[in-house]
């Protein structure tokens, strides 16, 4: 269930969108107070925080109308498809979730280094953002909803990545008559050594069907794997995979060594692990603790696998049919490397308005495999490279413009025009490179930590002898105020967020309020 937006909202002027901004920056302050003065005004005997909460929910309801169906039944087409997938986890270091409810599809991210044996070293297995000693991570870049950027610096394991993520269409053309479907993304993570004597480096990238809250008898989907060429071991591994809340998609994965100076051409293949599992307890909730039960040194010895140092660790090419967890593996050496994974949903889907692959019910046949992989392929290696570029550099332009960091002349010659120009000055200097960055810094963390949830909210009673209340199941879209410390919804601070939010794409504020 994706929230949709009014259509008289896309045809406002200048006037009305002021109106709006002002309006928007008015219900955050709402938002703020009429949770703040209750909970002032409590007492030990009042209750909980959570009690005022919901006195504010109540109050803004009542007050703006924002939950009443007829604001929420004209929303478009276009404004739903915008937010159908994004970095909605917050919790983890890098991961996907498409806005779907009861079921999703959700990826993910780990890594770790290799121990001196090959096998992964548990201790710095990377996932959830947690205080350790990562260095550095957040995202620098984010619009919020269709590309985000950020660099993780984990001296620990002697990695530097760079993950990216990109949602169709995308800017670059990739060739004559060449479109990559709207409703699908892509992603690119690369990695380099940080250390002279770099480590090896075990780099898990997993793909799950989220069911908790679904029916048990409901077919909420499954995940199924082809190597996409006849090589051992794989170097592509191609996905597809049916979810009830998105139909029919594919996924394409392809992991290479580089050079630091090019990317995607002439470079090294490298090859790709497997392991999926359809037994229920088996999701991303856990998935950390299954990939190190599945490579662990004490598995590989009981089963009788071959103790070659590249042997060691690797997942074991086993995948469950009709699997809801699929882990890719890919083991890197002591060069740069990096991993590209597209998205393509299946043609027919209503909210896709039709476009996508052909998803071949046979995947036996040659031809059909390789139909599908090469509309994923137009979006690897170099085009992606490019698109990423050209994405950071229409994100910085946004940004410039929209908080007037810099003052812009059009016409070069326009000396009128750059005498009237007074750029943002600090410590009586324009603005630099620096500033413009800690600028994009500030806001990419913020549109970062956007996260979405499906679940049941716990109410405590006014009255303490009173057990907890779960409210129904429910989905919630809300920045969240830190992901190490508190990764999910928070309504005291969502009020603050919206005020930074709106002034950047206040339909996305208004979708994190309502």
């Amino acid at each position: 269930m994706v929230a949709r937006k009014t259509g008289s909202a896309m045809s406002e002027d200048r006037s009305g969108s002021w109106c709006k901004s002002a309006c928007l920056a008015a219900l955050g302050a709402v938002t703020c107070g009429v949770f703040l003065v209750p909970f002032c005004q409590s007492s030990p005997q009042d209750g909980p925080p959570v009690q005022a909460s919901s006195m504010a929910a109540t109050s803004v309801e009542s007050s703006f109308g924002l939950l009443s169906p007829d604001l929420l039944s004209n929303f478009t087409a276009e404004h739903n498809s915008s937010l159908l997938w994004g970095t909605y986890r917050p919790g983890v270091y890098f991961g996907l979730r498409s806005r779907t409810i009861p079921t999703a599809l959700v990826a993910g991210l780990m890594w770790t280094s290799a121990r001196p044996d090959g096998t992964a070293e548990q201790s710095t297995l990377r996932h959830q953002c947690e205080q350790d000693s990562i260095q550095k991570y957040g995202f620098s870049q984010h619009d919020g909803r269709g590309y985000g950027h950020q660099l993780i610096l984990d001296p620990e394991n002697g990695i530097a990545l760079n993950t990216s993520f990109l949602r169709a269409p995308f800017l670059h053309s990739g060739g004559s008559g060449s479109k990559f479907a709207t409703g699908g993304w892509a992603v690119r993570i690369t990695g380099k050594p940080t250390m002279q004597r770099a480590k090896d480096q075990h780099v898990y990238f997993y793909v799950a069907i989220d069911s908790e809250f679904a029916d048990h008898d409901m077919m909420t989907g499954s995940l199924h794997i082809v190597p996409a060429a006849n090589s051992h071991p794989a170097q592509e591994f191609l996905v597809t995979g049916t979810a009830a809340s998105l139909g029919d998609f594919s996924i394409l994965m392809e992991a290479r060594e580089t050079l630091e100076e090019s990317s995607g051409a002439g470079a090294a293949s490298l090859p790709i692990h497997v392991w999926g599992s359809a037994i229920r307890k088996h999701s991303h909730l856990n998935v950390d603790e299954i990939v190190m039960e599945q490579t662990s040194g004490t598995r590989h010895a009981n089963a009788g696998v071959d103790k070659d140092h590249q042997n060691l660790g690797r997942l074991n090419g086993i995948v469950d049919e009709g699997s809801h967890l699929l882990v890719l593996q890919v083991r890197s050496g002591d060069r740069p490397f990096e991993i590209d994974i597209t998205y393509l949903p299946a043609k027919g889907n209503d909210d896709l308005e039709g476009q996508g692959t052909e998803i071949c019910s046979d995947l036996s046949k040659e031809h059909c495999k390789k139909s599908i992989i090469a509309q994923h392929r137009q979006w690897h290696g170099v085009p992606l490279g490019e698109e990423i570029v050209q994405r950071a550099d229409a994100f910085r332009s946004r940004l410039i413009n929209t908080f007037g960091l810099k003052c812009r002349v059009d016409k070069a010659d326009d000396e009128l025009a750059k005498a009237r120009c007074q750029s943002p000055l600090l410590n009586g200097r324009p603005l630099g490179s620096k500033e413009i960055d800690f600028a994009a810094a500030a806001l990419g963390a913020q549109l970062g930590s956007l996260g979405f949830f499906y679940g049941q909210t716990i109410l405590a009673q006014s009255d303490a002898d009173k057990a907890p209340e779960r409210t129904a199941l429910a989905p919630l879209l809300s920045i969240v105020p830190s992901r190490p410390f508190f990764p999910r919804g928070f309504l005291w601070d969502e009020g603050f967020h919206v005020l930074l939010v709106g002034a950047w794409d206040e339909d996305l504020a208004g979708e994190a309020v309502v």
